[in-house]
């Protein structure tokens, strides 16, 4: 008690000083932040998966919001949670040992400070974000990058939307309130992060507020911010978080004028930003459309999800083949696909599977295949992405000592 109520004291005090001097606290400070992050929530979540609607229960650690993102892809919205207290963070595979037997996967999401503590145990080590990237250099970028933006930009035209730039203060509090915040909310539910109202306006100050205006109303925008000597698309919203004026194609003029006032100022690359590292997660795909496939990431930027799966039950084997994600080893981004399927792989359906899934700045893709071990693929023979697929019996990942 007594050492909560002087590290409820210090950040009292913290918050007080003015932030060009934080750094000078930062020594005394750390030691109760690594103890704050070194000491996670533990869960046990149980409900139907998603898609199968098999039984599926979860080992959970970490913070609230991250389980609400893993609760969110494996149950969607319906699912019981057990907590079971606070552990230091060497403590947890003796906890899951003791109490997790009956789960059959283990997620542990760690700050950014503490990666490197689990990163040599046998878990998939999967980042919170991954930043996706695209050259807008070429005349027919958006044509050459995705067909499908042809229907955008129709729909764009024909619903007469169009743009402004502003650096107005009033307009920044507008998108922010009216916009931002209600879009996001909307969009991500009990997984929304919304940036806080000082720090985005910090933001504005070194960027430009993008407006999308139906006749004389502003219905949707987003901050551009200039960092590192690039500009960046950063936050994005929609009025009131109306799902009609993205039907009428609100976000697709965001990132269609982006793109051209970029290439007006002389850019020739386009960040995109971060998005979660699950390879159908809409956000992902959705900036891939725009140009997005160049990926990077590091667990020091930001943190690390670490997955062991325990033990091969219907609805593990839905969750996973329901989430592809990207992972890192060893420095290398690499993706797992799961498949659940007896027999084997034409070379058409390994084409697909590339073409799907593959983001340039990946060393490989992994196909774990549940079934039969004997029909897996021996050989690639498509040369532009035979060294860039590796295929494995999913079954080995449940071999204790792998």
């Amino acid at each position: 008690m007594e050492t909560t109520h002087i590290r409820d004291i210090g950040k009292k005090i913290y918050r007080k000083v003015p932030t060009s001097l934080r750094w000078f606290f930062w020594p005394v400070r750390l030691p109760f932040r690594l103890m704050d992050i070194s000491k996670l929530d533990l869960w046990i979540l149980n409900g139907e998966e998603t898609t199968s609607h098999q039984e599926l229960s979860i080992f959970y650690a970490g913070t609230e919001i991250n389980r609400n993102y893993i609760a969110k892809l494996a149950y969607d919205t319906s699912y019981s949670k057990t907590h079971l207290g606070k552990v230091w963070i060497w403590q947890i595979p003796n906890v899951v040992r003791e109490k997790g037997r009956a789960c059959s996967l283990v997620v542990i999401a760690v700050h950014k400070l503490l990666w490197r503590f689990l990163a040599k145990r046998t878990y998939f080590s999967i980042p919170f974000w991954v930043s996706s990237r695209g050259d807008i250099s070429p005349d027919d970028y958006l044509l050459a990058k995705n067909k499908s933006v042809e229907s955008d930009i129709r729909r764009i035209r024909n619903n007469k939307l169009l743009f402004e730039i502003t650096q107005n203060p009033s307009q920044f509090d507008n998108f922010y309130h009216n916009m931002y915040r209600p879009y996001i909310a909307v969009s991500h539910g009990s997984g929304a992060i919304i940036a806080e109202y000082d720090y985005m306006k910090k933001e504005f100050k070194n960027g430009e507020l993008l407006l999308i205006k139906k006749e004389d109303e502003y219905i949707a925008g987003g901050l551009m911010v200039y960092k590192k000597k690039l500009w960046r698309p950063a936050y994005l919203g929609v009025k009131d978080g109306n799902s009609s004026y993205v039907k009428n194609g609100a976000i697709a003029a965001i990132f269609l004028f982006w793109i051209r006032v970029l290439r007006q100022k002389g850019q020739k690359e386009l960040d995109l930003g971060s998005s979660r590292p699950f390879l159908k997660d809409g956000v992902l795909r959705y900036k891939r459309k725009w140009g997005g496939y160049q990926i990077s990431s590091s667990p020091e930027a930001d943190g690390t999800y670490y997955i062991e799966p325990l033990a091969d039950t219907p609805g593990l084997r839905a969750f996973l083949t329901n989430n592809p994600f990207i992972f890192i080893d060893k420095g290398k981004i690499n993706a797992a696909i799961f498949v659940d399927c007896e027999r084997g792989f034409s070379q058409e359906e390994i084409a697909t599977i590339y073409k799907d899934y593959y983001f340039d700045g990946m060393s490989k893709l992994y196909i774990y295949q549940f079934g039969n071990s004997r029909n897996l693929p021996r050989g690639i023979s498509a040369s532009q992405f035979s060294d860039r697929i590796e295929f494995s019996s999913a079954e080995k990942l449940f071999q204790k000592g792998r």
